[in-house]
């Protein structure tokens, strides 16, 4: 039997997506911080002149020392936690947003239980501290200065088994998209349908049937004629362009046999598993905590509440 190493990439369809102008502006640097609650730091016209200057990525658990009875115990690694307040202005001119275009603000993750204002207006909120969101912020843009604030509040503890931090720990996008056209990486899905005439070692085939969808504007199906397989020894990619997308995707086969185990193109196949928790989506744990505690504050406390948009959101994540 083969010994090989399947990732992520195979559970999502083996497709990746770019799009040949930048849609994602970072949105790393240029942030004031302070570590507490205060009121009214949503507000425009709220005074941060002397808060901290930050660039993200940001954790405020680091820059403290351990002691023993710190809220978030053995599990937590003896941090304080807490509440903690995020602030960065733009300007509208710099958008440079297009006719039908929307603003979308991206965090792929923020320890935990944040709140996002634009303006002073409340946009959103994100429970859990380990999946990704993206917020529309177009309605709340106004001529001149803007103001995004973000609140993250990891005061309730224990609430992990592990370290988790406190902050907006990864990356912020400010991404554009145009609802006239097909741009949006996280609309596009790509799936190999069916493939005919497969060779018995599982490399070639003769052609393949592969299923496009963008949301509510397409729903198609191309032919491939003489395909190059995907198999971790030769992970050829094929290119399919969907609107302003292009989509890097490999075809394959995949089916479970009692006798014969896992098949990656009728090939009997070892999947080897890694503990990459924030990023293995599709092939790891969803959640710590279920329905039955692990730790006081976990997930089961709002699993009903949210769990769907999370397991989307870890998915969808894989196809960035």
């Amino acid at each position: 039997m083969k010994r090989m190493t399947l990732l992520l990439s195979f559970c999502l369809g083996l497709s990746s997506t770019s799009w040949g102008q930048s849609k994602a502006l970072n949105f790393d640097f240029g942030w004031k911080f302070m570590e507490k609650d205060v009121a009214n730091a949503q507000l425009s016209k709220f005074d941060d002149s002397k808060w901290q200057r930050i660039d993200l990525p940001h954790d405020w658990d680091i820059y403290h020392a351990p002691k023993a009875d710190a809220p978030t115990g053995n599990g937590g690694g003896y941090y304080p936690a807490g509440i903690g307040w995020y602030r960065k202005t733009f300007k509208d001119a710099d958008l440079k947003t297009g006719k039908g275009e929307t603003l979308w603000l991206h965090f792929e993750g923020v320890y935990q239980n944040s709140q996002v204002y634009v303006n002073g207006t409340l946009v959103g909120t994100h429970f859990y501290g380990y999946t990704p969101f993206k917020l529309n912020i177009s309605p709340y843009i106004k001529k001149g200065v803007n103001t995004v604030a973000v609140r993250v509040n990891n005061s309730q503890q224990p609430n992990c088994r592990w370290y988790s931090g406190s902050g907006i720990y990864r990356h912020v996008w400010l991404e554009k998209y145009n609802e006239n056209k097909m741009d949006d990486p996280e609309k596009l899905f790509v799936r190999t349908e069916k493939i005919y005439g497969m060779s018995a070692d599982g490399t070639h085939a003769d052609s393949a049937a592969i299923h496009i969808t963008y949301a509510n504007q397409l729903d198609e199906t191309r032919m491939l004629k003489n395909v190059e397989l995907w198999f971790p020894q030769q992970p050829k990619l094929y290119p399919i362009k969907v609107g302003e997308l292009t989509v890097k995707h490999g075809v394959r086969s995949f089916s479970y046999d009692a006798k014969r185990g896992f098949l990656l193109n009728g090939q009997p196949t070892l999947i080897n598993g890694a503990c990459v928790h924030h990023d293995n989506g599709g092939i790891d744990e969803s959640f710590d905590g279920w329905y039955a505690e692990k730790s006081k504050y976990d997930y089961h406390m709002v699993i009903d509440s949210c769990y769907q948009q999370d397991i989307a959101a870890m998915v969808l994540r894989g196809l960035r």
